[in-house]
């Protein structure tokens, strides 16, 4: 058998990303609101890092995506993204906060933090107060100052176009035209609208016309795109055994196999078993790797790997492919002095795993950053409205 994978669907992280600098994390956050007790503007960050890094280590979605020791290394260590604009818009009394509605949120995440794992992990302030019914409440009407959707009353967002602050914006409808280049013409989300071929228009549900499918709602495909239908069709992504021409139209966790590699189409199948015939990497199990065309034991410390363009690598559970090698995770306080040694989730400096850098302090990568943005070689809180114009 062999594998047509053109592309694997990352989870999606779709929530607007942003920081906290002013936000204090000491050990999973107010610990007494686990039963949905009020917490204070001031512990707004402990709550939503508390809620983060219970998800990170609980929910599969995430996992891949952080290589923290334990929860209190995530808890330490995870930005709070766009906290100082959000502190900056209730001193200005553009918006209204409800500790109450904030201790209810926190208690709902920490009893489920996989039902919202992907708003979670987006690592945005914003983003899970969004979720997070009137915590926060927008006082900004139409036309006046805005540094994020949250300022701006229902109905409306924040358009920020050449300089900050934004301004609040109603959400074009659908038959509105639109210019995905033009922050002040946006179609609204939650009316599930985007903007394709210059008009807001809704994703075509299952059996609705296409012609590709980017048209079609989540987990849908286009159906031509699979059997050249002349009336092509939003159907739901291949479960086990369903036809195929690439891996994206397979439900997640399966992968299109065929059974020669010539074959146009294919068939959704679990991923292979240790010594299958492969082509990717994504093919082949947990724990495994394809390497030379066959389906082998994912390489350790030291040996060759692959660093995927979209993230992640084809290396072992526990260490991490580095410059074309796979290297070991080490963290805040060992040591780092080795060729072999990689700081996960901090950064090495002489010697020595610490933690990464606060915004302001100069930078020469983002990943050395506390914020995960280092611009013109400085850490920046990317949430931040004057840092988004960069």
């Amino acid at each position: 058998m062999c594998l047509r994978l053109q592309w694997i669907v990352l989870p999606l992280l779709c929530l607007c990303i942003g920081t906290a600098s002013g936000c204090s994390k000491k050990g999973g956050g107010p610990e007494d609101s686990s039963e949905g007790e009020p917490i204070p503007f001031e512990l707004m960050c402990d709550a939503f890092v508390a809620d983060a890094c219970k998800a990170i280590f609980e929910c599969d979605d995430l996992d891949p995506y952080f290589d923290y020791k334990d929860t209190r290394d995530c808890e330490e260590d995870l930005p709070c993204r766009g906290f100082a604009d959000l502190e900056s818009s209730k001193e200005n009394g553009w918006v209204a906060y409800d500790a109450e509605k904030m201790g209810e949120c926190h208690a709902r995440l920490q009893a489920d933090p996989c039902g919202e794992a992907e708003s979670l992990g987006g690592l945005s302030l914003q983003g899970v107060l969004l979720i997070c019914d009137d915590a926060v409440v927008g006082l900004q009407e139409e036309g006046d100052p805005c540094t994020d959707l949250l300022d701006c009353k229902e109905g409306l967002y924040c358009a920020v176009t050449d300089e900050c602050p934004g301004e609040c914006t109603p959400w074009l409808e659908e038959g509105d035209s639109c210019d995905v280049d033009d922050s002040s013409q946006t179609c609204n989300p939650f009316d599930n609208l985007d903007c394709m071929d210059g008009v807001c228009k809704t994703y075509a549900a299952e059996g609705e016309p296409c012609d590709n499918s980017t048209e079609c709602e989540w987990d849908f495909v286009c159906s031509d795109q699979i059997d050249g239908d002349e009336d092509p069709v939003c159907i739901p992504l291949g479960e086990k055994g369903s036809a195929c021409r690439g891996s994206n139209h397979c439900a997640f966790d399966l992968v299109c196999v065929t059974e020669d590699a010539d074959d146009e189409t294919g068939e959704c199948s679990p991923t292979l078993e240790k010594g299958a015939y492969c082509e990717f990497d994504a093919a082949c199990g947990d724990g495994l790797a394809c390497l030379e065309d066959v389906c082998t034991d994912a390489p350790i410390e030291g040996e060759a790997c692959t660093d995927y363009f979209f993230g992640g690598d084809n290396c072992a559970a526990g260490f991490v492919c580095d410059d074309g090698v796979c290297k070991s995770f080490r963290y805040i306080g060992d040591s780092c002095d080795d060729s072999l040694a990689f700081c996960a989730e901090s950064r090495c400096e002489d010697g020595t795993c610490v933690p990464r850098l606060q915004d302001g302090e100069p930078c020469e990568s983002s990943y050395e950053c506390h914020s995960r943005s280092c611009t013109d070689n400085i850490c920046v809180d990317p949430a931040l409205c004057s840092n988004s114009m960069d």
